[in-house]
């Protein structure tokens, strides 16, 4: 690795844990700051990124749960904020009176193209120095990584 080393375990399993979980962290921080100017989170502006693609289908909060494999009170925090901010309202379910359908307000669809923006600004850099091979190679190991702890 060029730049900076991280002090490190020297044992494969915890050391490939550690850098994982340096890479979440750090790929997050790098967000939040990137969305600050537009009010938002990274997970704020994931959830609203979600909502503006679906547009054409009623979603509610248990579809985000699903998606994003968060857990009840986290979406509800999410949602709760982009309500308050004015991206998001919750009406009740013309379908199923037990669920608010979540929409999307004219603020979200003028921030729309910074949200894209900054997320591939993201991923982009999260990416930098490597290859479509080695991209689609970790990829699959996260799927794999994915699986054993879902499926324990």
């Amino acid at each position: 690795l060029k730049g900076r080393q991280y002090e490190l375990m020297h044992d494969n399993k915890s050391d490939a844990a550690f850098l994982f979980k340096q890479i979440q962290l750090k790929f997050g921080k790098n967000c939040n700051h990137d969305f600050d100017e537009l009010d938002l989170t990274h997970s704020q502006a994931h959830t609203l990124m979600f909502l503006i693609r679906s547009q054409n289908k009623e979603i509610n909060q248990k579809d985000i749960e699903k998606k994003f494999g968060l857990s009840n009170p986290t979406v509800t925090g999410i949602l709760k904020r982009l309500e308050a901010k004015g991206f998001i309202t919750r009406t009740v379910s013309a379908a199923d009176n037990r669920y608010k359908t979540i929409g999307i307000t004219q603020k979200s669809r003028d921030i729309e193209a910074k949200v894209i923006k900054n997320i591939e600004k993201a991923q982009n850099k999260l990416f930098e120095n490597l290859t479509d091979e080695e991209i689609l190679f970790i990829t699959d190991i996260f799927k794999k990584m994915l699986y054993n702890i879902d499926n324990k």
